[in-house]
């Protein structure tokens, strides 16, 4: 689905146009009246301990988007974040999202930054209810601001899916591969098994697993009860276990064919899923919540530069 935006990732706008929160101080002149940003401002939060860096568009645009990423979203020497959230203004109440992972690759459902990207409005005084509609390449989602948590609700018609053998201490054990615009694979587990699990030593090689043509996101699921599960997840991009993956929990609940469900993160958040009995709409729940104000130095910005889309 493409977009109406005119977002500045890449080279999309003919002149510059700088977001509600940009001030004089922001930008030097130099040249013909051209403006060049020598900084982004930017909110860091996080939904459930996956955190992101939140920047409204079109506004101050890194020439190379890729790198500004992975420098932003550096533990040590940049602000530090599990992925960066572009959040852009497209009506009254109807706004455009684009995720990317700390590697600076896109991805196409975030469901944690979706939340996060939904609070982010009410600071920017973009959103006058707590209610709107986000634009995303899987379709129209709507949300609703319950401070501190967000509902996110959106349809899901049809997602492959498959059934596929994996190796786990040198023994084949069945696990559950789910592409839901970005890849999933849910591995179903006893609680006490995951209470030993190895998880990163575990998942870190199936991710890389030629089985999956573009890799896999990996997730270690366990049910506590019949409607309330444990999951870990390993994430491609940032390479690591995250605290939290919403979009891992909607994958998990497919596989576990479950409607109702409560999910326990790796964090100790919950993250409530809920399945309409007909269609394909779902509903999560989980919080989002607002860290810090910051402003980025980003000395290679400007707001017309012929940057190439991280993908």
């Amino acid at each position: 689905m493409a977009l109406a935006t005119s977002w500045c990732y890449p080279k999309l706008m003919n002149q510059a146009r700088f977001s509600s929160t940009s001030s004089p101080s922001d930008v030097v002149r130099s040249g013909a009246g051209t403006q060049h940003p020598a900084k982004i401002h930017c909110a860091k939060m996080h939904g459930a301990g996956n955190d992101f860096i939140v920047l409204p568009t079109p506004g101050l645009c890194p020439k190379d988007l890729r790198e500004f990423v992975q420098s932003a979203c550096h533990r040590r020497r940049g602000v530090g974040a599990d992925g960066v959230v572009l959040l852009a203004q497209e009506g009254p109440a109807t706004f455009g999202l684009r995720f990317y992972n700390c590697d600076g690759g896109r991805v196409e459902l975030c469901l944690n930054g979706a939340r996060c990207a939904a609070l982010r409005l009410t600071h920017l005084g973009w959103l006058g209810s707590k209610t709107g509609l986000f634009n995303t390449h899987l379709g129209p989602m709507q949300f609703r601001i319950r401070d501190p948590l967000v509902d996110l609700t959106f349809d899901l018609q049809e997602f492959p899916k498959r059934t596929v053998e994996i190796s786990v201490s040198s023994q084949s054990r069945p696990a559950h591969f789910v592409d839901l615009a970005d890849p999933h694979l849910v591995v179903p587990f006893t609680p006490q098994e995951m209470d030993s699990l190895d998880f990163e030593a575990f998942a870190r090689p199936i991710r890389w697993s030629q089985q999956f043509d573009q890799g896999t996101n990996v997730h270690a699921v366990a049910r506590e009860s019949k409607e309330r599960i444990l999951i870990r997840s390993y994430e491609r991009g940032i390479e690591s276990e995250t605290l939290a993956c919403g979009s891992g929990c909607v994958a998990a609940a497919i596989t576990l064919d479950i409607s109702t469900a409560e999910f326990r993160t790796r964090g100790g958040d919950q993250l409530f899923l809920n399945k309409a009995q007909k269609g394909g709409q779902w509903k999560i729940t989980g919080p989002a919540v607002l860290t810090a104000e910051l402003e980025i130095p980003v000395p290679s910005a400007t707001p017309d530069a012929g940057t190439s889309d991280a993908r």
